[in-house]
Order: structure tokens, then sequence, then C-alpha cells
């Protein structure tokens, strides 16, 4: 049951007071003096613990017992008899003995339990607080905690002298001697120290990666144990696991070629304006929360609510941007620094990475090395100076309207899905026209860029995407030696993109003139001054007709169809022949 440390303590009667506690839902203790709900003792797989409140209601909370009341290990336990006053636990007709009285609690130490946890003083502005957790009793200060020991104090009744010396000692000068779980330290041996620690399970020997356990002759007095025969239990200890071993084998040296050439480490990266927040915030959130993801989700929701006011987040913000500002100027002092280093070093040797501005990323390095394949620096600076392609109307609609639509709508998703509305918003009501001008003026530019490059080698014949810097006169060539080897109609629009022309218009279809016709009349609507289709129900209503158009029509438009393309066929051979 996890009760007790010694299986002779365990009587009849006190095994048939656990069983049927667990039968019957727990042994009830009484009414909590806060609002009456019961306050109940029960038997889990770790132990016994505390339940408030009754199973599957509203509120209802459970609470941890200390070790020596009826947790872990149950150590201190009086499963023979019972307090004063609460009875004989194996009384002598063996009946069955209230479960409270066989781990010696009353109603009021539950109650206590329930309340944990509980502030026990004010140390520097910051509460100490009293609680158990899954390893035991503990002080919480400034979001760390001490290990709170029975023969140190009880988690109910420690006193603030008695809190303040723990958490200074455990937690402010981090116990001047020991980490954290270390009860102890022996001595050393092969060069690391052997130390007594306390852990999940209980207190253990500590060398290295090697624990042993503690005899039990030394657990009252951890510090008595000789280091001679501490040092024996962790050999034969390490000599029986096969996971040192493996560590052995696994470990790598580091080559002495591998150090370079040491810089000094980067500054550290500036806060956010959220960071700012928390910082401010955790110790009043702290205070009210027990386990740090509750800390973070109540941070996350008071940000939340600071969005919709004015000065709710000005003031992190303006931290943010002077936090970022110190530390751009600490790092460019940090490069200069590590140039000098590099400068007086004389080149020998690579330099140790530092943080992200120390190391190129693996796609810089690959453009590195491209760019070097191709013509190096010359390549680079030619490819710097390609004109900018030009933007379609609808691109510079939304970069007119982006600035106004974020301030309403707060996603990108939303944003994007609003410029699309207004868009179209904009073709009914035809306000396209500024848009459409101001895209043909930068189609204009753009073809203009490209006509003052094509002196200097950089266009690629006959217009349109330029390609990289240092290829364009091979392929230039290869595109006419193509054209002498093949005659135009039998290039592909494939082989046409990869050598740098332009991909050859295709002759239009019946179906795609027929609905060039008919087109204006469907999306006019009826005439009457209803709603006009929208896109795809015009395409719809178009493929509709078409499939029900009579046979003289539809001869109609593939007689021009035929004609159309015997024209494009024409202007393919005529290019052919110019370029040859």
């Amino acid at each position: 049951m996890g009760l007790a440390s010694d299986l002779s303590s365990l009587t009849p009667t006190v095994l048939r007071s656990i069983l049927e506690s667990r039968e019957s839902d727990g042994a009830i203790l009484g009414p909590h003096p806060a609002d009456g709900r019961n306050v109940r003792v029960k038997i889990g797989r770790y132990g016994a613990f505390l339940q408030w409140g009754e199973e599957g209601e509203d509120g209802t909370t459970t609470h941890s017992l200390p070790k020596d009341v009826g947790g872990l290990g149950g150590r201190g336990l009086d499963l023979k008899g019972g307090g004063d006053g609460a009875g004989d636990a194996s009384s002598a007709n063996g009946e069955a003995a209230h479960l409270g009285t066989v781990l010696g609690l009353t109603l009021e130490t539950a109650a206590g339990y329930c309340d944990l946890p509980r502030t026990v003083c004010v140390l520097n502005e910051l509460n100490v607080t009293a609680a158990i957790g899954p390893y035991g009793p503990y002080l919480k200060y400034n979001n760390s905690f001490a290990s709170l020991r029975s023969d140190i104090g009880d988690v109910l009744t420690v006193d603030e002298e008695t809190a303040v010396r723990v958490v200074t000692e455990g937690i402010i000068n981090k116990s001047s001697k020991f980490g954290r779980g270390v009860l102890a330290e022996l001595g050393d041996k092969d060069g690391s120290t052997v130390r007594v620690k306390e852990g999940r399970f209980g207190t253990y020997l500590n060398w290295k990666r090697v624990n042993a356990k503690l005899p039990s002759a030394y657990v009252d007095n951890p510090g008595d144990v000789p280091l001679e025969e501490a040092w024996e239990l962790i050999q034969a200890k390490a000599g029986s696991s096969p996971s040192t071993k493996r560590g052995k084998k696994g470990t790598k040296k580091k080559k002495d070629d591998d150090a370079g050439v040491p810089l000094p480490p980067p500054p550290k990266r500036s806060l956010s304006s959220y960071l700012h927040f928390c910082a401010e915030k955790r110790g009043e959130v702290s205070e009210r929360m027990s386990s740090l993801g509750e800390v973070s989700k109540e941070l996350a929701r008071l940000w939340k609510e600071t969005e919709g006011s004015k000065d709710g987040r000005t003031k992190y913000e303006d931290l943010a941007a002077a936090d970022k500002l110190a530390y751009e100027e600490k790092k460019a002092e940090w490069r200069e620094e590590c140039d000098r280093i590099l400068a007086e070093s004389g080149g020998k040797g690579a330099p140790q990475k530092r943080g992200r501005a120390a190391s190129k990323s693996t796609k810089q390095r690959r453009k590195s090395s491209s760019s070097s394949s191709t013509g190096g620096g010359k390549a680079s600076a030619k490819n710097s100076s390609l004109p900018k392609r030009p933007l379609s109307a609808y691109l510079h609609f939304c970069a007119a309207k982006r600035p106004e639509v974020s301030q309403k709508v707060k996603s990108l998703g939303e944003v994007s899905k609003e410029l699309a509305r207004l868009w179209a918003a904009a073709g009914e009501n035809g306000e396209r026209g500024p848009y459409d001008e101001v895209a043909a003026r930068d189609k204009e530019r753009y073809r203009r860029e490209v006509d003052n490059d094509a002196d200097d080698g950089v266009a690629a014949a006959g217009g349109g995407r330029r390609p990289p810097a240092g290829k364009t006169a091979k392929k230039t060539t290869k595109t006419k030696k193509s054209a002498k080897r093949r005659p135009a109609s039998s290039s592909s629009p494939k082989s046409a993109r990869k050598n740098g022309q332009k991909k050859s218009p295709r002759a239009p279809s019946a179906y795609m003139l027929f609905c060039g016709a008919k087109r204006a009349s469907v999306a006019g609507g009826d005439g009457d001054g209803g709603p006009k289709p929208s896109f795809g129900e015009t395409a719809k209503i178009l493929a509709e007709m078409w499939r029900e158009c009579d046979e003289e029509t539809r001869a109609h438009f593939v007689g021009l169809a035929e004609e159309e393309k015997r024209k494009l066929l024409a202007e393919a051979d005529a290019m052919a022949e110019a370029v040859v």
C-alpha cells in the first residue's frame, strides 16, 4: 500500500482498516472549517493523501502528505496504535480502526495540509511560502525552491527565523558549499567528489554518474559515512553497471587542432516587449500560482489583456526598443574586438564559433561557393543590379491599402482575405483604373531597364526574364545553334524557356473564342438592374451555352480557331528565319 517501511508493523487490524477505506472511498475526517466540505483521507498508489470535497464535485482538490505522515515511504507512522483520545487502532475485538487514527491525522492537521501553500514571511519584499511537492515539503522564494527536512521544521508550523535561514542558505547563497540536493560531501576520489544526495526515492551516494545505495545506519546522519566505505560501495556499483562501460567507450576526446583562435562571447540578445512584461509581473504572479506552467499561462493572459488599451504596452515596447539599441551598439563593439583579435593572430587557425554572428549558415556558404564558381565577385555585383520586376495592378492595390486594412484586422491571413474582397469590389465598381495605369507604367519601366542592359550582354535574347550574370553569352550562342539545327515549328515551349526565350503564345481554342464573344453579355446580367453573376457563375453559364449551341455556331468558332493557329505558325516561321 505504500504506507509502512517496516512490514512487521502491518497487523491484521491495520490491513482491515486500509482495505475497508479503499472500498468505502476513503475515511472522512470531518468538514473543513472554511466551507464545510468533507475532508477525507484516502489510500492511493503511492500512499495516503487527502481529498477536499466529494468525487466529481466542482472545486474538489487532492493534497499530498509528508513522508512521515503517510506519503512516499510512510516512515514514522503509528501503524500499531492511535493518538491520544483516538482509540487503539488494533483493538482487542479485532475490529477495523479509523484510517485517520492509524495515520495519526486529526481534522485540524488535515485542514492545514489542505490550505497549503501558506505564506510564512516576507524577505526582501518577496513572499516565502511553504508547501508539499512530489519530493516532500519545501520553501519557495523568488520562484526557487529549498527542501524543508523534518529535522529542520514542519511545513505547518515552521517559523520566520527558520524559513529565512533555510532560504538564505539554500537559495540566496545557493547553500554556499553544496549544490542543490546535496546533503554532504565526503571527499575526492579519482578527480571527482563523493557526495550524499537526497533524491525522489531517498538518500544515496553519488560519484560522477554512479549512484549507490546509502547504508541504513547513516540515514539520520549522512555526513558520518566514512569515505573509504562509500568508495567501496560506489566501486561495486560501477562494476555491475553496464551504462558506465558504454559511457567510457562512447567518449570522444576533442582534438587539439579544433581549438582555433579564441574569441570573446557575443553580447546577450535584447529582450522583446513581452519578455520585459514577464520580468516585471512574474514575481507578483508567482505568489498566486504554484506551478511554472500556471505562471506562464497567467502571464500570457495578462499580456493579451493589454492589447486593447492604448498605454498598456507602450512602456514595454519602449523598453524593448532601448534594449535593442543597446544590443546593436554592444554587437558592433564585439565585432570590432573579434576583427582586432583575428588581425593580431595573423590569420593562423580557424576562429572558434561564438553564437550566430560568428558562423555562416549553410545557405550562405552555398551562395558564396556558387558565386565563386560562376565568376566570383563580378557575378555577384551584376546579379545585384538586375532590374526589379514589375508588380501587377493587384499588388500595387495591396501596397496602397495594406496599412489601412492592418489597423482593422490583426492576422496576416485575415488581411489577405480583406484585400482580396476589396479588390473584387473595386472591379465591380470600376475603380481599378488607377492601379492598372500604375502597373502599366511599372511594366514600361522594367522594359526600359532591360533594354538599357541589353547592350552589355546581360539581357536575354528576345527580352523577358534575364538569366544570371556569367551565363548570358553561353545561352545566347546555344539558342542560335539550336535554331539552326531545327525549324521553329519543332521547338517546344520548354526548350524555349530553357534557352532564355519567351514562351511561344498558343492559339486560342474554339471554346475560348466563343467565351470571348459571349462573356460581355453574360457578365452584364439580365439588364434589369439585378445582381451581376460572379466570375465563377459566368464561367458556368458560358460552358452551358457552349454545350447547347448548334452545329453552325460551333463550326464558325472552330474555323476562327484554325485561322488563328495558321497566323501564329506563320509568325513563328518568320521569327526563325530572322534569327538565322
